[in-house]
């Protein structure tokens, strides 16, 4: 084997530990986090205790927040939103149950914001923003975080079986990923929860057998999963409106397929700052730290 290869293995097995990540790789953000941002306390602190053990963390977004959250204001916008999408979802949602809906996108799931970097000063943006949550995104990494992006999905009830994010998938983008739902509507066990397989996000080695690939990444049904996450590690986060879900989706995990009820929730993601060519200094909004 030639001496470059050798080299380029050696730096793919060491840039694979977690500290070397965290201390080599983002050195200066997880430097400057750990000399000057306080520890997270109250309910912040419960939540990251929970996050690190379970990679999930789910609770009423009135206790991480407190009564001046700006829960009540996204529900609002929430509201104005689907209202201007109502007769836009009318059509997609009789698309996709017709079978009409093609293309690779997700038809059961429809954003109802642009794609792209969160806008400064909205209130979708806003709530990502609050300082708790901030503080449990970058004590989570170790270091201080970007928020990549925040949207709004309606997710259609099913039609048909399973696919997609649907089914058990790893997200793909870095070695942690928080992403943050935010639910808009009741969801019970009939409007298709976020599920997720508690502990899956220390192992990230381990993959599970899957019968499918979609856009590179691996798909596991219930039964495959199951062989190397016992289903008494799942959680499907069922909630009514209001409530807050916290995961590492590095860890697996599913969602979206709704047997009776139609899904309504808002979504933002904490990446580490150099994650997929992220560059903070096109943005400064995205340096959810403000430093």
């Amino acid at each position: 084997m030639r001496a470059g290869n050798l080299r380029q293995r050696f730096l793919q097995a060491v840039t694979r530990t977690d500290f070397t990540w965290r201390y080599v790789i983002h050195c200066r953000s997880a430097l400057d986090h750990r000399l000057r941002a306080p520890a997270p306390r109250g309910a912040a602190a419960r939540v990251l205790t929970t996050l690190r053990r379970d990679g999930i963390a789910v609770l009423p977004a009135a206790e991480l927040f407190g009564p001046s959250g700006l829960a009540a204001p996204l529900i609002a916008a929430a509201e104005e939103l689907e209202t201007a999408w109502a007769p836009r979802l009318g059509e997609l949602r009789e698309a996709y149950r017709s079978g009409a809906a093609t293309g690779k996108q997700k038809r059961y799931s429809i954003p109802l914001l642009p794609d792209g970097a969160p806008a400064p000063g909205g209130i979708f943006t806003a709530f990502a923003l609050q300082p708790p949550l901030v503080e449990v995104a970058n004590a989570y990494f170790g270091m201080y975080t970007v928020l990549t992006h925040c949207n709004v999905w309606h997710n259609f009830m099913a039609s048909g079986q399973p696919a997609q994010s649907q089914l058990w998938h790893r997200d793909p983008e870095d070695r942690h990923i928080l992403k943050v739902f935010f639910y808009l509507s009741d969801v019970g066990e009939g409007a298709g929860p976020f599920t997720y397989a508690r502990g899956t996000h220390r192992t990230p080695s381990k993959v599970a057998p899957h019968s499918r690939v979609d856009g590179g990444t691996p798909r596991s049904t219930d039964e495959e999963l199951a062989r190397l996450a016992p289903r008494a590690c799942w959680l499907a986060a069922c909630g009514p409106r209001g409530t807050l879900v916290l995961a590492d989706t590095r860890g697996y995990h599913k969602g979206g397929w709704g047997a009776s009820a139609e899904r309504i929730v808002y979504v933002c993601e904490f990446l580490a700052s150099g994650a997929k060519g992220i560059d903070t200094r096109e943005n400064p909004l995205r340096r959810a730290a403000g430093v």
